[in-house]
């Protein structure tokens, strides 16, 4: 990715590249987080991320289970917003078709609720991220209204 961005490409096209090329290669997939860290060091916050893996073949739950790392704080190389992440979170389950939509949003529900009710005590929040929580708690909260339209 670093070599296709040292050589003129804009860092979304040589994801995006990356992704059409191996993310069908690989038996487990396509390791997501170095393509995330990589994303988010060049500027892209993790809603735009979250869209292009998703619009090149990911499936929402690979997005799902890469994203709630970041929620969990168990990256230290990119710190996204937690509230930005439940959003995007958020909007991925309603992607996600069947029974693990449902398993995936009460894991999220109880992220959160934890986020609300305990973690925002020890964990530095930034500003907004206590609404943004809120908002992915309606969402899920509501099956209707969780869909990719979120707005983060």
């Amino acid at each position: 990715l670093e070599h296709l961005a040292d050589q003129g490409m804009h860092v979304v096209d040589a994801a995006r590249n990356v992704l059409r090329e191996y993310h069908n290669t690989y038996a487990s997939g396509l390791p997501l987080s170095p393509l995330i860290t990589f994303l988010a060091h060049h500027g892209e916050d993790a809603s735009a991320i979250a869209s292009l893996l998703q619009e090149n073949g990911v499936s929402a739950y690979s997005v799902f289970d890469a994203f709630i790392h970041f929620l969990d704080g168990r990256c230290d190389e990119v710190s996204f917003g937690k509230g930005d992440v439940a959003l995007v979170l958020a909007s991925t389950v309603g992607n996600m078709p069947g029974e693990s939509r449902g398993l995936c949003a009460a894991h999220l529900l109880e992220r959160i609720h934890n986020l609300l009710e305990n973690d925002h005590q020890t964990t530095q929040l930034r500003a907004g991220d206590l609404e943004r929580l809120q908002r992915a708690e309606v969402a899920l909260k509501c099956p209707l209204s969780v869909s990719p339209s979120i707005r983060v």
